[in-house]
């Protein structure tokens, strides 16, 4: 009967040091491999993130270098009849940056940005339609031209210096863009 009792306590105190250094071992493990998955899915939400605003930032570049373009040719009384603009490029990229970008600020710049160039667009279409288009008649051309040069120009200013406060918050928040 001492052998059978010795192989139970045995038996009981190897069951008891496993359950009382397995669970806390097996808990440790489990939020340290938790922990690095966490760690994992955040960098790669960072680098979506990173990819979706590089690109949002070389369309915004993009646009306030064909805007500044077309405010000069404004001032001479020019026009170029579809100035390449990218506005789709924030149909294409505004999943991304809701999805990634925790900023509120930065993803309402980039929204305002776009929506900004697409109502300036439509603006200068008009302008276009007026001068040399189908809308055209000499004194709707002599009354509207300068009006809507006024506007295009005074909008186109305002979208250039919120595209500069726009690339100044990438910087500031994604030093690496």
């Amino acid at each position: 009967m001492t052998q059978f009792w010795s192989d139970v306590l045995s038996g009981l105190i190897s069951t008891a040091a496993g359950v009382i250094l397995g669970i806390p071992g097996g808990l440790w493990l489990n939020r340290k491999a938790q922990h690095a998955a966490d760690q994992a899915a955040e960098d790669e939400r960072d680098r979506r993130a990173l990819i979706a605003l590089s690109a949002a930032r070389d369309a915004v570049v993009n646009n306030v270098k064909i805007l500044n373009d077309q405010i000069g040719f404004l001032r001479k009384r020019e026009a170029v009849l579809a100035p390449p603009f990218q506005t789709a490029t924030w149909d294409a990229l505004s999943a991304e940056v809701l999805a990634y970008v925790e900023s509120a600020e930065v993803r309402r710049l980039l929204a305002e940005h776009f929506a900004g160039v697409s109502r300036w667009v439509h603006l200068h279409d008009m302008f276009v339609s007026y001068c040399v288009g189908e809308l055209c008649n000499y004194s709707t051309a002599r009354e509207m031209t300068p009006k809507l040069i006024t506007i295009l120009v005074r909008r186109g200013g305002d979208i250039v210096s919120e595209a500069d406060v726009l690339i100044a918050r990438l910087r500031e928040k994604w030093k690496n863009l």
